[in-house]
């Protein structure tokens, strides 16, 4: 018997055994078409947890929010991942659930509103991250939309529990304030001057604290549910990357708006200082999200001009110092919306099917 191997690298039939095509076509091509080189390893698929365990996670991670916010809102948002990934909508009805009972026997037990508060604002963006994530369906735009809707329940609901202490949050910053005012003003007319321009900023753009705060929630939930995402073997295409940033054009006509209502504030007499420090708030807010893709354009620069990490660290630094002084960053993010410096494919998503808060046509036929 000649023990050489032929062509197909498949071992040789034994004398008297007849060997058909179709038994070389199944060796080499799987029962389903399916290529099989001789001798490599298997993938190990990853089974999915049961949705008690998705439930349990959510339930701890709601529990967490009221001692550590930041901790829980992680676990949360892998909670969701492991509870809504590859499965209907009702999944997400219930892990929903789960966090507000969860949530709001806590802060019953530790008998402090504040803390059902801030832990129904962080449980609810990692909730959304979550489940967007787990449908490979979480776009820059509804990232955007969470982030918002987070800020507003933070404040809103700090609003609330002042009003009905018979005070409010603008008055509890001016407390703060003037604490600390009294803590290291000396004698020196400078700074003076300084906590007296200080105060005028802190008066117009104490919201945008609580944006900060939504925008901390929602970056600890993104590296949660990714982290579920991945090991269940989910598709890269479906995690968003930070050099593909690409905000959509309802955002700027956004910021238009609020630079409209900020030109209009001091012709409407009854609630010029509501309009006006929304309209601020609101341009805060853009800028930073406009900064952002500015940074992504930076990004992907460097990488197609293959730049040393020491370049682009210091490149960097250059750029942050210039969107401080003049907003560099967030003029290169608005032009890029038009310009599409990196050939983005828009209005879809990675595996081509249409969006809707991303469509937005280019200026520049690519």
């Amino acid at each position: 018997m000649d023990s050489k191997r032929d062509n197909t690298g498949v071992p040789p039939v034994p004398q008297g055994v007849k060997r058909s095509s179709n038994d070389v076509s199944q060796t080499m091509f799987g029962h389903k078409g399916r290529i099989v080189i001789p001798g490599a390893g298997r993938v190990k698929a990853q089974k999915q947890p049961p949705l008690w365990q998705g439930l349990l996670l959510v339930a701890l991670g709601a529990f967490v929010c009221s001692y550590f916010t930041f901790i829980g809102a992680a676990l949360i948002s892998y909670g969701a991942v492991v509870t809504c990934y590859q499965k209907t909508f009702k999944e997400a009805l219930y892990t929903s659930g789960v966090i507000l009972l969860v949530a709001g026997g806590a802060s019953y037990l530790l008998g402090e509103p504040e803390v059902l508060i801030s832990s129904i604002g962080a449980a609810g963006i990692a909730m959304s991250i979550g489940v967007l994530v787990a449908r490979g369906v979480l776009t820059v735009g509804k990232q955007i939309l969470i982030v918002g809707v987070g800020t507003l329940v933070l404040l809103g609901g700090y609003e609330l529990l002042a009003v009905a202490e018979g005070s409010s949050v603008s008055a509890h910053v001016q407390e703060a304030f003037e604490f600390y005012r009294t803590q290291y003003v000396g004698s020196s007319v400078n700074s003076a001057e300084g906590f007296a321009y200080l105060r005028v900023l802190m008066q117009l753009l104490w919201p945008t604290g609580f944006t900060m705060v939504s925008i901390l929630y929602y970056l600890i939930a993104r590296i949660g549910a990714r982290v579920a995402y991945r090991s269940f073997g989910g598709e890269k295409k479906h995690l968003s990357r930070f050099v593909e940033t690409d905000v959509p054009l309802w955002f700027v006509a956004l910021g238009i708006v609020a630079l409209a209502a900020y030109a209009a504030s001091p012709e409407v007499p009854l609630y010029k200082d509501i309009v006006l420090m929304s309209a601020l708030n609101v341009l805060v807010f853009v800028r930073l999200v406009l900064a952002v893709q500015g940074m992504a354009v930076g990004v992907w620069f460097m990488q197609r001009r293959k730049a040393s990490p020491i370049t682009t660290m210091f490149l960097f630094i250059f750029a942050a110092f210039l969107e401080i002084q003049v907003g560099m960053l967030a003029f290169v993010g608005l032009i890029d919306i038009w310009a599409n410096f990196r050939h983005i494919s828009r209005g879809r998503m990675p595996d081509n099917k249409k969006t809707t808060d991303t469509e937005h046509q280019s200026a520049q036929t690519d």
